[in-house]
């Protein structure tokens, strides 16, 4: 049975407090497993842990012999964020094969696909697109390139959908925006509860970045701290994603399974999550927003069953980009 070590700076979920990249890693792992690989996840710093998290079994330590046993005992390491340089290192002395999980488009990210990779996952074709310079949506200037990223074996998997579609939308609930940090811009839903005081409205806390969260206080608005999804979408009528920067979205395929319609912002992530038929909404324009969100209200069955729609499409692709993960990481045993 083949093994896997992921390699993760600071967060796993169930043992800290997660975002959805996290969260994204966590559910490709488990997926793993129930194709026959075993699991490994070692969170490098913190208090030591040691323990099962659903199927996979997860360390946190900041010993380098422990570290050094755990890439030496694995077939392959994984690893994204700011995790990569440690995993490069425990590939490199155990000659181990090296899959590099990318879910931005940060010039660190450049910088460390520019170092090479046996297999790179990007969770958008829009982020695979920028990195290999075929398109650069953002409009961003581009200082440096590493032609070699071209070369690299690649994989695109979208984070997992993994909940069949079911209608639970309620359109006499809240309208509600997943995680207030700045980025996320909870500004759009404060906005728009002052003026619609006769619809309720609600922020839900995010996983990390506690004490940056930008808080509000109206009458028709609550604030929930950050919960499970069953918890969070539990009679919401709208999700609003208005997001500054949004390379995909958890919250908006966690809400469309649930038949919850979604407002995004234009964004390169939400376009691609959304598909065509959602609302997608210049990122400022309020009075867009507001517009958007009424129209959705107005004819809520249509739009809840749009979601459903967008969601069984997600829901039937994900197993494909699993076994082609699957696959292509098996390519790699024995090649070291």
């Amino acid at each position: 049975m083949p093994k896997i070590l992921a390699v993760v700076q600071y967060n796993y979920p169930q043992v800290t407090t997660v975002g959805g990249a996290d969260t994204m890693l966590r559910d490709i792992l488990e997926q793993l497993v129930s194709r026959g690989w075993t699991a490994t996840a070692v969170i490098v710093g913190g208090p030591p842990f040691s323990g099962m998290v659903g199927n996979v079994q997860v360390y946190r330590t900041k010993d380098p012999q422990q570290l050094a046993a755990l890439a030496n005992a694995t077939d392959v390491i994984i690893t994204h964020l700011g995790a990569i340089d440690t995993a490069r290192k425990g590939a490199k002395r155990f000659n181990k094969p090296l899959v590099q999980l990318v879910h931005n488009t940060s010039s660190l990210t450049t910088a460390e696909l520019g170092r090479g990779a046996d297999l790179v996952v990007f969770n958008t074709e829009w982020i695979r697109r920028y990195h290999h310079l075929e398109a650069n949506p953002l409009g961003r200037r581009r200082l440096v390139s590493f032609p070699g990223i071209k070369d690299i074996p690649n994989v695109v998997v979208h984070p997992p959908a993994l909940e069949p579609p079911s209608f639970r939308g309620n359109p006499l609930g809240p309208v509600t925006l997943v995680n207030q940090t700045p980025n996320k811009n909870p500004e759009m839903l404060y906005r728009l509860a002052e003026v619609n005081q006769g619809i309720p409205f609600r922020g839900v806390r995010g996983g990390y970045d506690v004490d940056g969260q930008v808080l509000a206080n109206f009458p028709n608005l609550e604030i929930l701290p950050f919960g499970i999804p069953d918890v969070i979408y539990q009679n919401v009528s709208v999700i609003i994603v208005p997001s500054r920067y949004e390379s995909y979205s958890r919250v908006a395929v966690e809400a469309m399974s649930r038949g919850i319609p979604v407002i995004g912002a234009d964004t390169p992530g939400l376009r691609e999550c959304l598909g065509l038929r959602q609302w997608i909404v210049p990122i400022e324009n309020f009075m867009a927003w507001d517009a958007a969100l009424e129209a959705t209200l107005f004819r809520y069955d249509e739009h809840s069953q749009i979601a459903l729609r967008r969601a069984q499409q997600l829901y039937e692709q994900t197993p494909e980009e699993l076994n082609r993960l699957n696959t292509k990481l098996r390519s790699l045993l024995g090649n070291h």
